[in-house]
């Protein structure tokens, strides 16, 4: 199953009507579902970040979050890590909108484009603040792994619900591509 890309981000149109067919009676999930990336596909989110080197441990972090910055981490594409500081406000904008989750986002760092997948978010539990952001470098020549949601649509609509008062219930709301 090849997952495409539009104006509105992913498309899953095919990923749900193949859905069904991927599992068996009793829910076992058959071969995966491939996810193709190609170099033409139009990034709609930009984040603009700033290297973070040489600073490293608790207090450097909890410095960069008083000033408004959250510490975050570039991994993969057969390069090494790298420490980066992103915008604490633009951020928070940004991850308001589903689609951020799983998109692939334009990373500028110094006037350098790469393209990365957010792989995770860490938020303090009592406050509305972001601690720490996961990105995975993204590769055309490199398979990744990543969740997009299903949104299931003419639920209410359906003869069972409507007429006999039937309920829809779903077993899965995201679903994982590779």
């Amino acid at each position: 199953c090849i997952v495409t890309r539009s104006s509105l981000g992913l498309s899953c149109s095919s990923l749900v009507t193949r859905h069904s067919s991927r599992f068996d009676a009793l829910g076992r999930e058959s071969p995966s579902l491939h996810f193709v990336w190609s170099p033409f596909m139009k990034t709609s989110f930009e984040l603009v970040a700033d290297p973070r080197d040489g600073v490293q441990g608790k207090g450097a972090s909890r410095r960069l979050r008083r000033s408004g910055k959250v510490p975050a981490i570039l991994y993969g594409g057969k390069q090494p890590p790298r420490q980066i500081t992103l915008d604490h406000q633009n951020l928070l904008t940004l991850l308001v909108n589903e689609r951020f989750y799983s998109t692939i986002l334009s990373l500028k760092i110094n006037g350098e484009t790469q393209a990365a997948i957010l792989k995770d978010v860490q938020r303090h539990p009592a406050k509305n603040q972001i601690l720490h952001l996961d990105l995975q470098r993204v590769l055309e020549d490199e398979k990744i792994r990543m969740r997009i949601p299903l949104h299931f649509t003419g639920a209410g609509s359906s003869p069972g619900v409507k007429s006999q008062g039937g309920v829809v219930s779903h077993l899965l709301n995201d679903i994982e591509v590779s």
